[in-house]
């Protein structure tokens, strides 16, 4: 185990137990999506840029995706896109809701450079099945070329931020970081060829509390709610994640209780 700031990392740690729940969340939150009209379309890719970010969880999932399907040459596309300056987050999204919530300005982030997603095929994603969370929330209602910008339904969002939250939450001991960074040391790691973590990524941390406005909580917080009880291979949603936290010796978090 090593330290990144003030939060223990352990990469590889609870590998399977977090791949069950981040399908479990994937499976939550695309059933959610299916029943919204959406301008989203095969080869309507101009979300897909190289400026995704993701947990280590999503990113081992990723790989298991990429040698499954005998992809893993798609790795090479990930190096020389990695020649190219990205997005790359200050701080994890729960590191920001503690920001925010303690009424402080956070640091400047990193932008958001122009770029397409290395992965891409003919407009197509070729892990799409596999793809992180950043990837599956960002929706739009809209075409997104003719408008130039998404549209999504304010409280939508609040339960993607949310959603993240949880995500990194169930990837405690584990990284965060842009996609490309995450997916090259892990697979130099699971190789045994790197095993210093990269400044640029960051520890993942608790839940300090949701970003959630009073506006959207009878809706999003009901819906955290189903996805911590709905059944993962014999338990809850909610005892797998503490589990995994109790694991690393960390403390429960009371808040969690309410749902």
């Amino acid at each position: 185990m090593i330290g990144i700031g003030l939060r223990p990392v352990k990469i590889g740690f609870a590998q399977e137990e977090k791949e069950l729940l981040l399908r479990s969340l994937y499976d939550y939150y695309d059933q959610i999506v299916s029943r919204l009209e959406l301008a989203c379309r095969p080869r309507c890719s101009a979300c897909c840029t190289h400026n995704v970010t993701l947990t280590s969880a999503e990113a081992f999932y990723l790989l298991k995706g990429l040698r499954s399907k005998g992809r893993l040459d798609l790795i090479d596309r990930l190096k020389t896109a990695a020649t190219r300056p990205r997005y790359r987050p200050a701080v994890t999204t729960n590191e920001l809701a503690k920001i925010c919530l303690r009424g402080e300005d956070p640091p400047a982030e990193g932008e958001h450079t122009p770029g397409a997603c290395p992965f891409l095929e003919d407009d197509l994603c070729p892990v799409y099945e596999f793809r992180p969370f950043a990837c599956r929330s960002f929706i739009s209602k809209v075409p997104c070329p003719e408008q130039g910008e998404a549209l999504i339904p304010p409280h939508l969002f609040t339960l993607n931020t949310a959603l993240m939250q949880v995500l990194e939450y169930l990837d405690l001991g584990g990284l965060y970081g842009n996609m490309i960074d995450l997916i090259l040391f892990l697979e130099a790691w699971e190789n045994k060829k790197e095993e210093t973590v990269p400044e640029e990524l960051l520890s993942c941390h608790p839940v300090p509390e949701f970003a959630i406005p009073p506006e959207h909580d009878h809706i999003v917080r009901p819906a955290i709610g189903r996805l911590y009880r709905q059944e993962v291979s014999g338990k809850r949603f909610i005892d797998r994640l503490e589990e995994i936290e109790a694991s690393l010796g960390e403390e429960p978090l009371s808040f969690l209780t309410q749902f």
